[in-house]
């Protein structure tokens, strides 16, 4: 199922929804919103033609504007909101059916309280611009790709990461609601959290790319950052400081290969880690280590919708990453390495003989997570599985 759809039927239970363009019928229908009013409206469309866009209306209070307009109504990558007040507020096009399936455009419908809250900002990214840093305030950052240029489609680069120890900053899949969000669902978060209750500020974040239709940012203070269309490959690189946090994202659809970074040290005093998160096909796990020299620390565990962390005493050589689920896994790893936050510099112990790679699933088991460097952790596993955008 497309999974702009399904991030659509997710959010119905929501007065936010993000709508896919060729979910609305042509042929002169009148397509209701199912927005509740009053609220906002933001078109992305990168890859739809604009003569197709054109004819396309939305009409409210007896005025219309055509979602081409609706969709070059930004500065610096930033939507400006279309306001409606009007209940019965609809879209209409004289393209037919056809015309309007091959569309690969969103509308992401506000609510009442995101389209009064002057922090919630929402950004296309159709071209490269940049996010200033806030000392203070809460704001929610909405983030729509609908470039199907891009290997993989819809990929977003994130660089240039500036951001003060005083503010936090939690990325999302999907679209912000009015709701809480549940708890360890972010994706990437700076402070970083770990298992432990071990929470740190890392101010190096390495660049990283987002394959997603629509992500968010919620932040106490702002980070800077700059923003692109595009796909930046992580496997092989070394990471740029001695403290330093990253973060890698395997899309549906992409091939899952294994993913090598390197990390820059002085030696091994410290700590590193990893949090994951993900949907698999049922039985697939993700494997994430830190691996140096003949030893290794490696947990292999299903994607949940909820981060599962761990974290070991020591600043090891590389991080790898995989899974077994193939094409249709889709996965999120935040890294991180603190350099120096250990009082003792560990011997590692020698690891048994095994590949670096994905451990076989046994079904019907409670799933046991690997640790080479002589450790052993039982995870209980919950059987809720979510696809996220």
């Amino acid at each position: 199922m497309n999974i702009l759809l399904l991030i659509s039927l997710f959010s119905a239970a929501f007065a936010q929804q993000l709508v896919p363009l060729n979910q609305f019928k042509g042929g002169s229908e009148q397509n209701r919103l199912p927005g509740t009013a009053p609220y906002g409206i933001y078109v992305s469309a990168y890859s739809d033609a604009s003569s197709a866009l054109l004819n396309i209306f939305v009409v409210s209070d007896g005025a219309q504007k055509s979602l081409s307009e609706l969709k070059n109504r930004k500065v610096n990558g930033e939507l400006t909101v279309y306001t409606i007040t009007d209940k019965d507020a609809y879209l209409t096009t004289t393209l037919t059916n056809n015309d309007m399936q091959r569309l690969k455009g969103v509308i992401f419908i506000s609510s009442s309280n995101q389209l009064n809250d002057k922090n919630f900002h929402v950004f296309d990214i159709s071209s490269v611009f940049s996010v200033s840093p806030q000392s203070q305030g809460q704001r929610t950052y909405l983030f729509l790709n609908t470039h199907y240029g891009t290997n993989p489609y819809r990929s977003s680069i994130i660089s240039q990461w500036k951001q003060d120890q005083n503010t936090v900053a939690t990325i999302y899949p999907g679209v912000p609601t009015d709701a809480a969000e549940g708890y360890n669902r972010q994706i990437f978060s700076n402070p970083v959290q770990s298992d432990n209750k071990f929470s740190a500020f890392i101010a190096n974040v390495e660049k990283f790319s987002l394959s997603v239709g629509a992500f968010y940012m919620k932040t106490q203070g702002s980070p800077g950052f700059r923003v692109e269309p595009g796909y930046w490959n992580i496997n092989g690189m070394t990471t740029s400081a001695l403290s330093t946090t990253g973060f890698y994202m395997k899309a549906n659809g992409q091939p899952d290969n294994l993913v090598k970074v390197h990390v820059k040290r002085d030696g091994k005093n410290g700590k590193c880690g990893v949090n994951m998160l993900g949907s698999l096909p049922t039985g697939k796990k993700v494997t994430t280590g830190i691996y140096d020299g003949a030893s290794k620390y490696e947990e292999s565990s299903p994607g949940n919708p909820f981060y599962s962390p761990w974290s070991v005493p020591y600043i090891g050589e590389n991080f790898q990453f995989s899974s077994d689920g193939g094409d249709t896994a889709e996965y999120y790893v935040q890294y991180f390495v603190s350099q120096g936050s250990q009082d003792n510099n560990p011997t590692l112990p020698p690891s048994p003989t095994l590949p670096p790679g994905p451990i076989p699933t046994v079904p019907g088991h409670v799933e046991t997570s690997t640790k080479s460097a002589g450790f052993l952790k039982l995870f209980l596993i919950s059987l809720v599985f979510i696809r996220f955008l």
